[in-house]
């Protein structure tokens, strides 16, 4: 494990995170190369769903998840790569934690489990996918009060946010050669790290030029969708604006209702759209949404990025629900100039042990919408 020195972020729920930005490990699959047929169950959608078109973008992409009883290292994840090709996605996201011991140093720990991502990476290529990579920045200090996160990272002193940046820069680097020794088609320098992008553009500039240096494929940044994505100043660096795009979709932005469903969830898209538009034009660049996606829950419209404790409050179950979540982000995004495409989170590695509430896509409604908007397969 390589270790440098780099620092500092309110809880999950708060911050308004998606599954992945609230630091959900990531395990690797270090799975065999050869990928088996594709046995899955394709799961009819309620007619309230209705017909769903063909998206335009480029990268159709998706998240594995592992589980508690199949891990990415299993039999189980490597039946889940054939169902994610078989349901046409094209490109396959992946994360590698990097380890910040404590939040208010800045230091830096990486490496951990290289010859395990290889793997994964070579799997991905293997099962005829491209893989995103994208190193995240975990601490212990995030799961304690009073939940800090990457957002949050940040020094008084100004030496200690140099030894942050050089941290980044290296780890940057570590993984970006290896994203081109493995020929990984998308590579993602940062995720959620408000405080040093808002102040230090010009750093930024710099990793981004290091990285470019090492690295010959794609480059974005990953913002988080709530108080970010729109100040980030270095956009035309990159070839992508990249979004965890966890968006609140308010009623009184829809149609009503009494209007169809899957409508009104894309009219409530339209002020979002409007807005990604034009950065899009202003820096030039596409749009990727980074990670998206849609819990179990009744009210996955409106509050996309909450998961946790939710069913202790008595919040509903409606799967339709969460197929009328993607159904109406394909209708209105899916022929988007704008947009180069998406990763939806998430297929799990065990789809057999998946709670209600959860973001899957597997055995779902909402799975063969994906299906259905990415041009895969519609039976087996």
């Amino acid at each position: 494990m390589s270790s440098a020195t780099a620092a500092s972020s309110e809880g999950a729920m708060s911050r308004k995170r998606g599954p992945v930005m609230a630091g959900l490990s990531l395990l690797w699959l270090t799975v065999a190369c050869s990928i088996p047929a594709c046995d899955a169950e394709v799961i009819a959608v309620p007619a309230s769903v209705g017909v769903i078109s063909r998206v335009a973008f480029p990268i159709r992409g998706a998240w594995i998840a592992p589980r508690s009883t199949a891990g990415l290292d299993s039999s189980s994840a490597v039946e889940v790569l054939a169902e994610m090709r078989a349901s046409g996605v094209t490109h396959v996201a992946v994360g590698h934690d990097v380890s910040m011991p404590k939040f208010v140093e800045p230091r830096l720990e990486w490496g951990e489990g290289d010859g395990r991502l290889r793997v994964a990476l070579r799997a991905i290529r293997k099962a005829g996918m491209q893989a995103f990579l994208l190193p995240r920045i975990e601490s212990p200090d995030f799961f304690e009060p009073p939940y800090p996160f990457r957002a949050d990272i940040a020094f008084a002193d100004p030496t200690d946010w140099d030894a942050f940046h050089d941290n980044v820069e290296q780890m940057a680097l570590h993984y970006a050669k290896l994203a081109q020794e493995e020929q990984v088609a998308i590579f993602g320098v940062g995720l959620e790290l408000k405080q040093s992008v808002k102040e230090f553009e010009q750093r930024w500039r710099e990793i981004v030029r290091a990285v470019r240096k090492v690295y010959s494929g794609s480059v974005t940044y990953s913002a988080n969708w709530y108080d970010e994505w729109l100040d980030v100043p270095f956009w035309d660096e990159l070839d992508y604006v990249g979004i965890g795009a966890y968006f609140e979709l308010h009623a009184e932005d829809g149609l009503g209702p009494d209007a169809d469903p899957v409508a009104d969830v894309a009219a409530r898209w339209r002020p979002v759209a409007t807005e990604l538009r034009a950065l899009s034009e202003r820096v030039d660049r596409p749009v990727l949404f980074t990670e998206i996606g849609y819990t179990g829950y009744v009210d996955c419209v409106e509050r996309p990025w909450e998961w946790a404790g939710k069913q202790d409050k008595g919040v509903a179950i409606d799967h339709e629900r969460q197929a009328q979540a993607y159904a109406g982000l394909f209708q209105a995004l899916g022929s988007e100039r704008a947009l180069a495409g998406m990763f939806a989170w998430t297929f799990y590695s065990g789809p057999h042990d998946i709670a209600d509430w959860e973001y899957a896509l597997q055995s779902r409604p909402a799975g063969t919408v994906l299906r259905q908007a990415y041009g895969g397969a519609t039976s087996r």
